[in-house]
């Protein structure tokens, strides 16, 4: 039986998007997306905005079997699998032998583990293991278990990776068994236990964190818990045995060990207890509510509110992208305007607040992600082409930056003129921020970094922001003195 025809491609994406296709068509080499070399039998290319995946014969029988089953349907109605249909005739290819061509629905946007708060993880784990379970129950398994596969509509996860779901063999073990463990599980396991954000490992080794450097890391107490044991140290000493055999050895032990359907599903009904229960060791933040509670009076409050209100109801937006949004205010209020809010910010726990929110509530017009502005994710992996810049996959139509510029120029050293160029290159219009000298948040940091921001003033503002910005509009507090501009990039269109 067919799987239904699903709505995938042009009309999937944000009206207006322009995320998730690479900047330059051969990224990849030969069209393909850059990271797709992985799996040489079924790799992406993109065209006119459409997500394509060429198959080889083995892939495109794989699809084939798949397809033939009840739950893929089911999968993608409920949005759990991204919308999926092979495409007869198939567009033009790029080179190579291949059979068959799919077509995938475009997620809004593509992120990172790496860019991932703990309780975002640590839910796309428990996904990955729900998932496995109901395919285990239909006959099928997972090959490939890496959190790359999982892509999120705001707070709601979906798997994107259809040809990595293959059919059961009995006696086969799960084979991303060491990619869950690695990707999923020990950065878990890292930051409840240490306090450490697992964002950094996850940038630094994008595969994840072995079993044995995880290890190495724990304190005792957490190596004597049985789930430690079973997933990290006894893990971590097969592995080390498995690496130093050859690939026909492995296999046979593996065959000879006769692994059970009911085996794997009580492994994964343990993963998915140890996992359920992780925390953060510590959520605590040193700006978390700083954007609710900046020092303005009611009434400033208010003005704020209303000035970002405006802008934003002046025209629907695809894309806005909020930068140092803290626990998501504006975030929250820019979603009634837009198809889509990236929210950025480098506090951890701040972004773990609204992502917790935007689950809890439904909003799935939010994407909250950890990301350091001065520091954002590069472009890493194979010639620096297999995970694109963070701000090459964010092209809004509207920026904000409230309660930023201070922290960037005066906290980071980061040059006004220079900010203003990258706010001009960065959106078509921006919303921004500037607090006076005199602003008790802004003293605070010039008393951090003597001689640090000595030019900094909202006349220095007024001076620079015309060299590339026009103002649309301006206001200024009553009563804590900081301005509001509305901007149109002179460089960029899309502006009103």
């Amino acid at each position: 039986m067919a799987p239904p025809r699903c709505a995938v491609g042009r009309g999937a994406a944000p009206r207006g998007a322009r995320l998730t296709v690479p900047p330059r068509a051969d990224r990849g080499g030969q069209g393909f997306d850059g990271g797709s070399y992985r799996d040489p039998s079924a790799r992406v290319f993109f065209a006119d905005g459409r997500v394509y995946r060429a198959l080889r014969r083995d892939a495109l029988d794989r699809w084939r079997e798949l397809a033939a089953a009840p739950l893929l349907g089911e999968l993608m109605g409920q949005g759990r699998l991204v919308a999926t249909e092979l495409l007869d005739p198939a567009p033009p290819l790029p080179p190579g032998d291949w059979a068959g061509c799919l077509e995938h629905e475009r997620v809004p946007f593509v992120s990172y583990p790496c860019e991932w708060s703990f309780a975002r993880l640590r839910d796309g784990a428990v996904f990955v293991l729900d998932l496995l379970a109901e395919l285990l129950a239909a006959g099928f398994t997972l090959r490939d278990a890496t959190p790359l596969n999982v892509q999120w509509r705001g707070a709601r996860p979906v798997f994107i990776d259809v040809p990595s779901i293959e059919r059961w063999r009995e006696g086969e073990p799960w084979l991303g068994y060491r990619q869950f463990c690695e990707g999923f599980l020990n950065p878990l396991l890292f930051e409840a236990s240490r306090g450490v954000g697992l964002q950094g490992w996850l940038r630094g080794e994008p595969e994840g964190m072995t079993s044995a450097d995880l290890a190495a890391l724990l304190p005792l107490r957490e190596k004597l818990r049985p789930a430690v044991i079973a997933h990290v140290l006894l893990h971590a000493k097969s592995q080390a045995r498995f690496d130093r055999l050859a690939g026909a050895e492995v296999g046979r032990e593996l065959a000879a060990a006769g692994f059970s359907k009911q085996l794997i599903l009580a492994n994964l009904r343990g993963l998915r207890r140890l996992v359920g229960r992780l925390e953060p060791r510590s959520r605590t933040s040193a700006w978390a509510g700083y954007g609710e509670d900046p020092g303005y009076s009611a009434a400033d409050s208010a003005a704020k509110l209303e000035f970002v209100e405006r802008a934003l109801a002046s025209r629907r937006r695809a894309v806005v992208l909020d930068l140092g949004s803290n626990t998501g205010t504006y975030s929250l209020a820019a979603a009634g305007h837009a198809d889509l809010v990236v929210a950025l910010d480098a506090d951890r726990a701040a972004v773990d607040e609204l992502y917790r929110r935007t689950r809890r509530d439904g909003e799935n017009r939010v994407l909250a992600l950890v990301a350091d502005l001065v520091n954002p994710t590069p472009g890493i992996g194979w010639r620096n082409r297999e995970r694109q810049p963070l701000l090459e996959r964010a092209r809004p139509d509207l920026a904000l930056a409230l309660a930023l510029a201070h922290h960037l120029v005066i906290g980071r050293n980061v040059p006004i003129v220079e900010l203003v160029d990258w706010l001009a290159e960065l959106a078509p219009e921006t919303i921004l921020e500037i607090a006076p000298r005199e602003d008790p948040r802004v003293q605070m940091l010039l008393g951090r970094r003597p001689g640090v921001g000595d030019d900094w003033s909202v006349a220095r503002f007024d001076e620079m922001l015309p060299r590339r910005l026009t103002i649309l509009r301006r206001t200024q507090f009553a009563d804590g003195g900081r301005t509001l501009y509305h901007l149109r990039s002179r460089d960029l269109e899309g502006g009103p």
